[in-house]
């Protein structure tokens, strides 16, 4: 049976890059993103209803519609069972983005959390 791996990243535009990497190499593995970026939003105190809800009525330039819909997504992304997963792999690079959502992910995963460092990986950091 394959091994069931859970990719996380740190907003769509990078899971769609992922996405297309992966297509290429024949991976089908699940790619999730954190739909808000706490680096410049409100991060919750904890994971009640209120808490998340103040982190998607913080995001600038959006219709209270679609605050709803990144407060249903956000709670979806914290309540997610990652246990069902052999490999949880964060993707992250130096950014506070990506390291508040690596502190996150090992919050919400117990001993299956797993991480690549993008700024360690020479080939991508010499194309982008």
């Amino acid at each position: 049976m394959k091994e069931k791996i859970l990719h996380v990243v740190s907003s769509a535009c990078y899971r769609v890059i992922l996405k297309q990497a992966f297509y290429g190499m024949g991976i089908e593995d699940e790619i999730i993103y954190l739909p808000v970026d706490f680096s410049c939003n409100y991060i919750p105190k904890d994971f009640s209803d209120t808490e998340l809800m103040l982190s998607a009525m913080s995001i600038d330039g959006l219709e209270l519609q679609e605050k709803i819909v990144i407060f249903n997504q956000l709670k979806e992304f914290i309540t997610k069972d990652y246990t069902h997963y052999e490999k949880v792999i964060v993707w992250h690079g130096g950014s506070a983005t990506d390291l508040l959502l690596l502190y996150l992910m090992s919050i919400l995963t117990d001993d299956n959390l797993y991480h690549i460092d993008i700024t360690t990986c020479e080939d991508f950091m010499k194309e982008h």
